[in-house]
């Protein structure tokens, strides 16, 4: 019930580690007060998540990122979505770092875990991809 509203539209989150880290510290409370286990108790985060048999945020963030790229791809060439994709923004950067974008952490991804950008053209196969995905440790 929870997982939903939290992770509502995160297909379109360029999270950031400190943003992963409240999430999943938030997912662990939440968790801890379902299992009723306090951190008195000294359970490992990582044995409630397996007694619960739960994915964590962070993971599901990453599968509903790819599984809108995948949409987005799948739609034709003159789709909003893809143009905004091949966007160049010509002029005047802003002093620093530029902020992190929705592509890179995408990109990212794809690299990180060795995908192939075809294979969103295939629905059933990419689908697979990333139910395979969710059930990879680490």
């Amino acid at each position: 019930m929870l997982q939903p509203t939290i992770l509502y539209s995160s297909e379109t989150w360029p999270t950031l580690k400190s943003d992963e880290r409240s999430l999943q510290t938030m997912e662990m409370r939440m968790l801890r007060m379902i299992a009723k286990v306090t951190r008195k108790n000294k359970v490992r985060s990582t044995r409630i998540l397996g007694s619960l048999e739960g994915v964590t945020i962070k993971t599901k963030i990453l599968v509903n990122r790819l599984r809108g790229y995948g949409h987005t791809m799948r739609r034709p060439m003159n789709y909003i979505g893809n143009k905004v994709e091949n966007l160049e923004v010509k002029g005047k950067h802003k002093r620093g770092r530029p902020k992190l974008q929705w592509g890179h952490k995408v990109r990212a991804n794809i690299k990180k875990y060795k995908l192939d950008k075809r294979d969103t053209m295939n629905n059933i196969k990419w689908r697979e991809i990333l139910k395979e995905l969710t059930t990879r440790k680490g």
